[in-house]
């Protein structure tokens, strides 16, 4: 196999794949077909005119598709009203973390003076 067609595996197999097909499609024998670049040329322009019809005939499902994208993202932020009710509840929500931190400061420094006292009196 030579290097370019090896390349052409390696990096693009599916034009390789299309262009194995054209070959096996044909009556030519491997050597002419390999030695004529103009059926390889001819393969690569069909491949090329392929790939641009279905990019034509796809690209209004590629249109909805990010359409559908973008409104997925859309929903997710929210409206104002539903901004107001969040940021009422994350004031809430911070208040008691900090009353919740306070209290276990508390704890732990009552906890810490009995076990020095358990300890004095042992």
């Amino acid at each position: 196999m030579p290097a370019n067609l090896a390349l052409v595996f390696d990096k693009i197999p599916k034009i390789y794949g299309r262009l194995k097909q054209d070959f096996q499609d044909c009556e030519t024998e491997a050597d002419v077909f390999m030695a004529s670049p103009e059926r390889i040329i001819e393969s690569l322009e069909n491949i090329k005119k392929y790939a641009s019809k279905y990019l034509l005939d796809h690209e209004i499902n590629h249109k909805a598709y990010n359409i559908a994208q973008q409104l997925k993202l859309a929903k997710l932020i929210p409206d104002g009203k539903s901004v107001d009710f969040l940021s009422k509840y994350q004031v809430q929500l911070d208040n008691d973390l900090y009353r919740a931190i306070e209290a276990f400061k508390k704890h732990m420094t009552w906890r810490e003076e009995n076990l020095e006292i358990e300890v004095r009196a042992s």
